[in-house]
């Protein structure tokens, strides 16, 4: 019997090896509800940072338009103050 399923594992590549692992695992109901809980949180995970990067997204665009109008206020106050010849 051994030898008869050691036979049969040398003929399937190593992709159907894992392929046919993960088939068999997500057969057991145990092992489903575990990596769903698994996803549910890595999903959970990846949205949260995406929500943080596009809170520094718009926190730096604001200090840049912040930044921008201080630069457009001191260059018009400049202009306005020059001695007259």
């Amino acid at each position: 019997m051994l030898r008869y399923g050691s036979r049969i594992l040398q003929g399937v590549a190593p992709l159907g090896l894992v392929v046919g692992g993960i088939t068999l695992a997500l057969a057991i109901p145990g092992v489903r509800k575990g990596l769903r809980s698994v996803a549910v949180t890595g999903i959970a995970g990846v949205l949260s940072g995406v929500e943080s990067i596009k809170s520094i997204g718009r926190e730096a665009r604001e200090t840049l338009r912040q930044d921008e109008v201080v630069q457009a206020e001191s260059q018009h106050m400049g202009s306005e103050i020059q001695p007259e010849n």
